[in-house]
């Protein structure tokens, strides 16, 4: 490259730019760009969803321990457990975290078009939050098609 004075300047920086002189993003994280810092907030949002999700499923797992080894809890007239209050509000925890990790795909979704930011964080956060929002909608659908067709998948 020649500078003002006609001499020629040494590109010493890490940057690849493709053949019109424009920065190319083959390094996700590149040591000279900054990280998007919408990208770590859907990170972060991924990871809180994460042990959020397994949270709630541990307390509603211990709080079924023992309906699933009574045999007659299973009756369909049998009394309803006594905690079904805590139940329903795990249940709706997990719909939060659900609703929080969608929230989270969009923020990564959005830190991936942000210019010179490393992608890396947005790329981990769009995977992680949509994976759990696309397991849940499977779960929701299976769900809806037992109950529709009287339990027979």
């Amino acid at each position: 490259m020649e500078n003002e004075h006609g001499s020629h300047e040494i590109n010493k920086s890490n940057e690849t730019h493709d053949n019109l002189g424009n920065r190319s993003d083959a390094d996700i994280a590149s040591p000279d760009k900054k990280h998007s810092g919408i990208g770590i907030a859907s990170f972060i949002i991924s990871i809180v969803s994460i042990v959020g999700l397994v949270a709630c499923m541990v307390a509603i797992a211990a709080m079924f321990g023992g309906v699933m080894t009574d045999p007659a809890a299973l009756n369909p007239d049998a009394p309803l457990p006594g905690n079904l209050g805590a139940i329903a509000a795990a249940g709706f925890g997990m719909f939060i975290f659900v609703i929080l990790s969608f929230v989270g795909a969009i923020l990564g979704i959005v830190g991936l078009f942000q210019k010179d930011r490393a992608k890396l964080f947005s790329i981990l956060g769009t995977v992680f939050n949509s994976l759990i929002v696309g397991v849940f909608a499977v779960l929701f659908v299976i769900g809806l098609i037992a109950g529709l067709t009287g339990g027979a998948i």
